[in-house]
């Protein structure tokens, strides 16, 4: 009796009556990451600055949309969430100071004075004339009735921004509060020659 022959390309068993199986001509799988090198094509160099550019320009937009976030959490009272969406942003953009101001300044919402003079002096280490970190120590050593500390904040601010009225004017207030009326009326003075509608200079002025 003629056998049967193995057709190529299949594969037969003796006692078997289910239709042959073809062979796809799979190749296994690498057991080590090695082995896969010579399956990897290297995109183009042009290609991956433009793709690393890309991705770069959407973190910066995505951390000022998570600021932005912040902000209107903020605004409502909601500050657990302001603080996960502001985190975020400094997570994204840890060299913008702009979020981490945002981090100080929630903190300081919510009572935390020394994280929000953490933050403040993170920036300001970083970018030493970083005016609104340093003002915004200021405000927080003022809010403490740390008068002396507030006075070297504000008088940096001024020398670094001497055009700006209510640096002037914290920095006299500063000044009055250390018990000194009658000094801190020069600054008072220099914040409404700089803005003369300045409301609370004027108010200030008035009580020296």
């Amino acid at each position: 009796m003629q056998t049967t022959q193995p057709q190529p390309g299949t594969r037969t068993s003796p006692h078997s009556t289910t239709p042959p199986i073809q062979e796809t001509g799979f190749q296994p799988i690498p057991t080590r990451m090695s082995d896969l090198a010579p399956l990897i094509v290297e995109p183009p160099a042009e290609t991956k600055t433009a793709v690393a550019e890309t991705l770069e320009g959407l973190e910066v937009q995505l951390a000022s949309v998570h600021a932005i976030t912040a902000e209107a959490y903020a605004s409502q009272g909601d500050y657990e969430n302001a603080h996960k969406h502001v985190e975020i942003a400094v997570q994204m953009q840890p060299d913008d100071p702009r979020y981490q101001n945002q981090v100080g300044y929630l903190r300081y919402l919510t009572g935390d004075d020394g994280g929000a003079v953490r933050a403040f002096c993170k920036v300001i280490d970083a970018i030493p004339d970083q005016v609104d970190a340093i003002c915004n120590l200021g405000m927080v050593f003022f809010g403490l009735e740390n008068w002396a500390e507030a006075k070297e904040w504000f008088t940096r601010a001024a020398q670094i921004q001497p055009n700006d009225a209510e640096i002037w004017n914290n920095l006299g207030a500063a000044i009055f509060q250390c018990g000194s009326p009658q000094q801190a009326v020069p600054y008072f003075r220099k914040a409404l020659e700089i803005d003369p509608h300045n409301e609370d200079a004027k108010a200030n002025l008035a009580s020296c």
